[in-house]
């Protein structure tokens, strides 16, 4: 993410100056900042699960975005005694009867793995199998925009 944090400005110049030559080269390089994006959380998150630190969290709160759906924000202190109030690195809510408890999980006790280097950047220790398929999902919808552009480029397939 760092990197993509320093370069967006370029990234997005170049996007808007393709914009209005090939528009078809965005949809390649959306397809493959996408990808970038998931292989980076997927190579994080081993690392929190090899190297993490397990630790005791409370859930404190929930953050909302625009579409209603609701994020976890953890309360937890690290081995150095720092608290840290954060959301997971991944969270993806599968669990239909989860999402319409939510309320009923506010101070209950998680347990977490996180990142010693950046406490910030944790995980559910319980939810490995739901973390990896949403970053397999991600890297799947980057790597069709890709497909479907290059395919594009070649003359395959002609888009409207």
């Amino acid at each position: 993410m760092k990197y993509i944090k320093k370069y967006r400005f370029i990234f997005l110049i170049v996007f808007g100056v393709l914009l209005f030559i090939k528009a078809i080269l965005c949809m390649l390089m959306l397809g493959l900042l996408i990808v970038l994006i998931g292989i980076e959380i997927s190579l994080s998150l081993k690392k929190i699960q090899v190297n993490g630190i397990k630790s005791v969290g409370k859930i404190v709160g929930y953050n909302t975005d625009s579409d209603g759906d609701k994020t976890p924000i953890v309360e937890f202190l690290t081995i150095n005694g720092e608290l840290i109030n954060a959301s997971p690195l991944v969270y993806t809510s599968v669990n239909l009867i989860e999402v319409f408890t939510l309320n009923r999980m506010i101070n209950k006790s998680v347990s977490i793995l996180y990142d010693s280097e950046e406490p910030k950047r944790f995980i559910f220790m319980n939810e490995n199998g739901n973390n990896y398929f949403t970053i397999f999902i991600i890297i799947l919808v980057g790597l069709a925009f890709a497909i479907l552009s290059v395919c594009n480029l070649l003359g395959y397939i002609k888009f409207g």
